[in-house]
């Protein structure tokens, strides 16, 4: 007769099989477990340990292929480059302000409602940039010259969020592709 393991890696053991469908323990680093035949688990995905990413508390292969397989478009927005280069500026940047919106929200939070940036853009900067006086005056006198106002009335509005929101601010000075994104964004909402 087996004895039952009652230490707690045997427990562990019981609750990742009864979670995954395996013991989790034969993942290899830089994969991602294929998913247990439908009789076993309840659908979680078996892990690797030396994935784990403890500066940042998180499975950062589990986190990419989510990303992957649910929001591709947004994901390569992001330019991120490679998954597991872990000196790509841009993936750690992003790492560091999903962590820091984990801690701050709570992962179930952050999961059903993301990363707000598009909301924060169309109520906090819009409003803003749509204020400005300098662009107001383009838009109604010189219309040839209104996103050149519009650029530079985003520049200091950004400024101003740089006391709340440092990351934000951060990203739209050092990346260029999300200061596109945000400029083209708050263009279309402020140019109506």
């Amino acid at each position: 007769m087996k004895t039952t393991d009652t230490s707690e890696k045997g427990l562990e053991s019981l609750i990742v099989q009864h979670m995954t469908g395996t013991d989790g323990l034969a993942v290899a680093p830089n994969m991602v477990a294929e998913r247990p035949l439908a009789y076993g688990g309840t659908g979680y995905i078996a892990g690797s340990p030396q994935e784990y990413d403890r500066a940042y508390a998180l499975d950062t292969s589990q986190l990419f292929a989510f990303l992957e397989a649910t929001q591709p478009e947004a994901l390569a927005k992001l330019a991120l480059g490679s998954s597991s280069d872990t000196s790509a500026i841009n993936r750690t940047k992003f790492l560091t302000r999903l962590s820091s919106e984990i801690g701050r929200r709570g992962v179930i939070d952050v999961l059903r409602k993301g990363i707000e940036i598009a909301k924060r853009i169309r109520d906090d900067i819009a409003p803003k940039v749509a204020a400005d006086t300098a662009f107001k005056n383009a838009k109604e006198n010189t219309p040839h010259t209104a996103r050149l106002a519009h650029d530079q009335a985003l520049g200091r509005v950004m400024q101003l969020l740089l006391k709340d929101d440092t990351q934000v601010y951060k990203q739209f000075v050092e990346n260029e592709s999300f200061r596109r994104f945000v400029g083209d964004m708050v263009y279309a909402l402020t140019s109506m």
